[in-house]
């Protein structure tokens, strides 16, 4: 979501955003290519910028349009920021340069999830059901997800949960990862690569060594740091030989 922001910024055009995107070889969570419409609504969100927003969708039976921002009712500091306030800001003073969109309706799937087909319980590994929550007074009707097992009255005692709740723990958790990859060092032990991606996390360990084995080969790998593998790799090799030496 990131990119999006830095390459509207830079072209200052939808539709150039989207060409670009779609060169780049990016889809949309859906698997969809790339559209000027679909760059105008993560660029109107204020939920990038750590905002959680009610009421700011004028919703019909397929298609929605956004409502003036004097009736959004917002909820800041609610989750991890993805971009900047300058970043946000600079992008919204080209959205109302460019008028187009400002009326323009979207088509929408009745009673969307956005983590629908994503989430697992952590008591039984059942995949988590979804369903339409209550509207509530502000308007605001979330999404609730509870356990697949449970809802067949299997025993699970999981309890259920909110997307609010989830979509917070995701942006921290991707928050988390973008700032390890700042900070990375081939020489960081596992603990301290655990610490870093669960931290604002409270009661999430990271039980599993070879999830963290699987992420240093890839930090490793996208730092550019593949030659310490080799060197590290060759000055074991060489250790064994001397010890080897040693005890003839």
């Amino acid at each position: 979501m990131r990119h999006i922001y830095e390459l509207y910024a830079k072209l200052k055009s939808l539709q150039y955003t989207a060409d670009a995107l779609n060169r780049e070889g990016l889809k949309t969570r859906r698997g969809y290519a790339w559209s000027a419409a679909t760059c105008h609504i993560i660029l109107s969100s204020p939920f990038y910028l750590g905002t959680l927003c009610y009421n700011y969708r004028s919703e019909a039976d397929k298609t929605f349009s956004f409502k003036d921002k004097s009736e959004w009712v917002l909820v800041p500091n609610h989750h991890v920021p993805l971009v900047t306030q300058a970043q946000y800001d600079y992008c919204q003073h080209w959205l109302s340069k460019n008028t187009k969109w400002t009326s323009k309706q979207y088509t929408q799937r009745a009673h969307a999830h956005i983590f629908a087909g994503l989430i697992r319980c952590g008591y039984c590994g059942a995949l988590m059901s979804a369903s339409q929550g209550k509207r509530r007074v502000n308007g605001y009707c979330p999404s609730v997800y509870i356990c697949g097992s449970k809802r067949h009255h299997k025993g699970c005692h999981n309890k259920f949960t909110y997307d609010p709740e989830v979509g917070g723990f995701v942006f921290r958790y991707i928050a988390n990862m973008m700032r390890l990859k700042e900070v990375f060092k081939p020489s960081m032990r596992d603990q301290q690569i655990a610490r870093i991606l669960t931290d604002g996390l409270p009661g999430v360990r990271i039980q599993d060594a070879s999830s963290i084995a699987v992420l240093r080969r890839m930090l490793l790998t996208q730092s550019g740091a593949r030659i310490y593998t080799r060197v590290h790799a060759g000055t074991q090799k060489q250790g064994k030989k001397l010890a080897r030496k040693g005890r003839t």
